[in-house]
C-alpha cells in the first residue's frame, strides 16, 4: 500500500502558521506605539506621519489607470468593495453575485474581459501586499470595507509628532434571499444566508523627520450557505504586514507579510440533496516582502530598483460520501497539496522630459513548483491511490514601456505596451472537484499563463471638476488556463492557446460643487 511522506510534515502547518502570527501580532504593536523622548527640543523638526507608501511614479497614468476615491467609496449603498469596482470598465467577476451570495472560491478578479476565472488573474494589493488566497488564488472580497480605505486604484494596464493607531470592525448578517427560481425550490432549498465579520488594526509611527513604520493586521470570518440546506461553506484569514518608508534622499519601501488563511465546503447533491462532499479543511500559508529604493537621480527621473517575493502553501482535505445511500457513508478521503515560491527583480525609470513623460521598466522572475501531491484513500477497502508531482522551476522575463503628452491642461494622450505573466494556483494544479455530474480534473502539468497588450487612449478635461476618457486595447493571453471537455462529464484544467480581448474603454466623470 503507498503510503504518502507529505502528509504528517504538513498537518501542523496551519497550527505553526497562526502561532507565528500570534507572535506578531503580540511584538510589532509594542514597537510601534513607541512614543518619542520627552526630552525632544522646542526647535525639533517637524515629523508628518503620513501612513502611506512612496509617491506614485509620474508615468502611472499611461497604463490605463483609474482612480476611485473616498467618497465614491463611501457613496456606495451596499458597502461592497466588488460592486465598486464594477463600475471600472472591463473589470469582471468569475460569478455575478456578490461576496454574499457566492461561494468564497469562486470570487477571481479579471480586468479587460480576459475571461472570468475562479483564480484572480487581477493582482489585487493592500497597502502593497498581494491579498489573494495563497491556495485558491480568490480574492476574500469581504474582509476588504470601502470604508477603511483611502483610494482605490485600477490599472488595467500593467500588469506632526506621535503615530496613530486605527481599530475598525465590521460584522455583517442576512438571512439571505433565494437565488433558486420558485418554480424550482424544493423542501431542502434555503435562502443564500450570510453571517461575516472582520477586524482591521492599522498602527503608524514614525522613526526619524523622513521614516516610519507602519503596521497592519486583519482577521476575517465569512460563512454562508448556498442554495440547499446543509450546503455550508467557510472562509477565514489572520493576515500581518510590517512596512518600513523612508522618504529621504535615498528612499525606500521594505515589506513583509504573512498570511494564514483556511477554507472549507460542503456540496449537497441536487438529486437526493445529501451530502456529496465535504472539503473539510484547506489550509494555507502566504509568506512574502518586497524592497524598493529610488535613488537620487536628479529631479527628471524617477528610478525604481527592487527585489520581491512570494512563497505559497497550503493543503486540501476532503471527503467524498455516497449520496444515493440513505446512510451518505464516507466514499473516499483525499489530501493533495504543494507549494510555490517566486522571486523577481525589477528596475523601472519614469523620465519627465516638460509635457512628455516617457516610462520602462523590466523585471526577471524565477518561479518554483514543488511537492506537489494527491492522494485518495477508499473508505472501505484503505486502499490508497498515490500520484506525486515532479518539482518543477523556470525563469520568466517581463517589461513594459509607456509616454504621456500632455499637449495642455485640458488633454493628454497616452500609450502603452506590456507583458507578464500568472502562476497555475496550488488549486488548478493539485485539486480535482465534482459539480454533480461533471468532474473536473486538476492537472499538474499546469504551464504559467502569459500576457501581451497594447492600448493607447486619451484624458480630456473640458471643465473643472469635469474628466473624460477613452482607452483602445489590444490584449492576448498565450496558454490560459480553462477547463477543457475530454470526456462525458469529465473535464479537465488545460492551457488553451489563447484568449484575445480588444475593445474601447470609456470612462467620465463629474464633481458637483465645492
Amino acid at each position: 500500500m503507498a503510503q504518502s511522506t507529505k502528509a504528517p510534515n504538513s498537518r501542523g502547518r496551519g497550527r505553526i502558521m497562526k502561532d507565528y502570527l500570534l507572535l506578531i501580532l503580540l511584538l510589532v504593536p509594542s514597537g510601534v506605539l513607541a512614543q518619542p523622548p520627552d526630552d525632544a527640543g522646542a526647535d525639533a523638526p517637524s515629523i508628518i506621519v503620513t501612513g502611506q507608501g512612496l509617491g506614485l511614479p509620474p508615468g502611472t497614468p499611461a497604463y490605463g489607470s483609474v482612480a476611485i476615491d473616498r467618497q465614491r467609496l463611501l457613496d456606495n449603498a451596499s458597502g461592497r468593495l466588488e460592486n465598486v469596482l464594477a463600475n471600472v470598465a472591463g473589470s469582471q467577476q468569475f460569478r455575478r453575485s456578490d461576496s454574499r451570495a457566492s461561494n468564497p472560491s469562486n470570487q477571481g478578479a479579471t480586468l479587460r474581459a480576459l475571461g472570468g476565472n475562479a483564480s484572480s488573474r487581477t493582482l489585487v494589493l493592500l497597502d502593497g501586499v498581494p491579498v489573494a488566497d495563497p491556495f485558491f488564488g480568490y480574492i476574500p472580497f469581504s474582509a476588504l470595507v470601502p470604508d477603511r480605505l483611502s483610494v482605490v486604484r485600477v490599472t488595467r494596464g500593467g500588469g506632526s509628532g506621535g503615530g496613530y493607531v486605527s481599530l475598525s470592525g465590521r460584522w455583517d448578517r442576512g438571512n439571505g434571499f433565494q437565488t433558486t427560481p420558485k418554480s424550482q425550490r424544493v423542501a431542502a432549498t434555503v435562502p443564500a444566508a450570510y453571517d461575516s465579520w472582520s477586524t482591521n488594526l492599522r498602527a503608524v509611527a514614525p522613526l526619524s523627520v523622513t521614516s516610519e513604520l507602519q503596521f497592519r493586521a486583519t482577521i476575517f470570518q465569512d460563512d454562508r450557505t448556498l442554495r440547499f440546506k446543509g450546503a455550508d461553506s467557510a472562509n477565514e484569514g489572520q493576515d500581518a504586514s510590517v512596512r518600513f518608508i523612508s522618504r529621504g534622499d535615498w528612499q525606500v519601501d521594505a515589506l513583509a507579510y504573512i498570511q494564514a488563511r483556511n477554507f472549507s465546503n460542503i456540496v449537497i447533491s441536487a438529486s437526493t440533496f445529501r451530502k456529496s462532499l465535504d472539503q473539510r479543511n484547506t489550509p494555507s500559508m502566504g509568506l512574502g516582502g518586497k524592497i524598493e529604493i529610488r535613488p537620487p537621480v536628479g529631479s527628471d527621473h524617477v528610478l525604481r530598483l527592487g527585489a520581491d517575493t512570494r512563497f505559497a502553501l497550503g493543503d486540501m482535505y476532503e471527503d467524498a460520501y455516497d449520496a444515493n445511500i440513505a446512510s451518505n457513508p464516507v466514499t473516499f478521503r483525499r489530501h493533495a497539496g504543494g507549494q510555490q515560491v517566486t522571486t523577481g527583480l525589477f528596475a523601472e525609470d519614469d523620465w519627465t522630459l516638460e509635457g512628455l513623460v516617457l516610462t520602462g521598466g523590466v523585471r526577471a522572475d524565477h518561479w518554483t513548483i514543488s511537492d506537489g501531491f494527491y492522494h485518495q484513500a477508499n473508505a472501505s477497502t484503505g486502499a490508497v491511490t498515490a500520484t506525486d508531482s515532479a518539482n518543477r522551476s523556470d525563469w520568466q522575463f517581463s517589461g513594459r514601456a509607456g509616454a504621456i503628452l500632455r499637449l495642455s491642461g485640458a488633454l493628454a494622450l497616452r500609450g502603452a505596451g506590456y507583458t507578464g505573466f500568472r502562476l497555475p494556483t496550488l488549486n488548478e494544479l493539485y485539486r480535482p472537484f465534482v459539480v454533480f455530474p461533471i468532474t473536473t480534473q486538476a492537472n499538474a502539468a499546469l504551464k504559467p499563463e502569459r500576457l501581451k497588450g497594447v492600448e493607447a487612449g486619451f484624458d480630456l478635461t473640458p471643465l473643472p471638476g469635469v474628466t473624460l476618457g477613452a482607452t483602445a486595447f489590444y490584449n492576448r493571453l498565450d496558454d490560459a488556463i480553462a477547463n477543457v471537455t475530454i470526456g462525458t462529464n469529465t473535464r479537465q484544467r488545460q492551457n488553451v492557446n489563447r484568449i484575445v480581448a480588444k475593445g474601447i474603454e470609456l470612462t467620465a466623470s463629474a464633481r458637483l460643487g465645492d
